[in-house]
């Protein structure tokens, strides 16, 4: 098992233990420190110098432990370059901006905060509108305040899947929260037209 988390809960520590399941950990057996990648293969620890990755530094280390785990190891040139569509995505539509980002988790939707405020600082005179959705099952206040400050509409949505929380109450949390500008779609592709 590759666990990516850096204070793993003991509960999944003990489960992998009773299974006999050995676990490689973040920071013990593979990370990342500001341009050294490291991870570890058949006892070896094995690093890479690279810039700053466009993925998150997590995420690739624990990729390249997983690879390695796998015997396959790819080429470090070019880790810094990978990317993911949809993480953190820029696309240029007519005379606008587009970010697209599957922020699904505090890390990642704290990145998306700083990429956002980064932004933000070069165009101090734009806003930023956001189409939004999420799972019920996510820490929905949390995400919301991680984005404190730089979305100035929310347009909310749902996707067609049962774990949907439905946009209206996203804009009922987000009113909850103090920020009265936002509105509730039936679809993503409505949500984004209105945007």
């Amino acid at each position: 098992a590759v666990i990516a988390d850096p204070d793993p809960p003991q509960s999944v520590l003990n489960e992998l233990k009773r299974l006999d399941v050995p676990n490689l950990q973040l920071g013990q057996d593979f990370g990342w420190d500001g341009g050294r990648l490291w991870w570890t293969s058949n006892a070896n620890q094995i690093e890479a110098h690279i810039g700053e990755p466009k993925l998150p530094s997590v995420s690739l280390a624990a990729a390249m432990q997983t690879s390695a785990m796998l015997c396959w190891a790819p080429a470090p040139e070019g880790l810094a370059d990978l990317t993911l569509v949809g993480r953190q995505s820029w696309l240029q539509h007519g005379d606008r901006t587009l970010l697209m980002d599957v922020a699904h988790n505090p890390h990642a939707i704290a990145r998306l905060g700083r990429t956002l405020r980064a932004w933000l600082n070069l165009h101090p005179t734009s806003k930023i509108e956001g189409v939004f959705g999420v799972y019920r099952d996510k820490a929905l206040a949390e995400m919301l305040l991680a984005l404190d400050g730089t979305v100035t509409f929310f347009h909310c949505s749902q996707v067609d899947e049962a774990r949907a929380l439905p946009g209206a109450e996203i804009v009922k949390t987000l009113h909850a929260q103090g920020l009265q500008s936002a509105a509730s779609y039936p679809s993503i592709s409505e949500a984004l037209a209105a945007a």
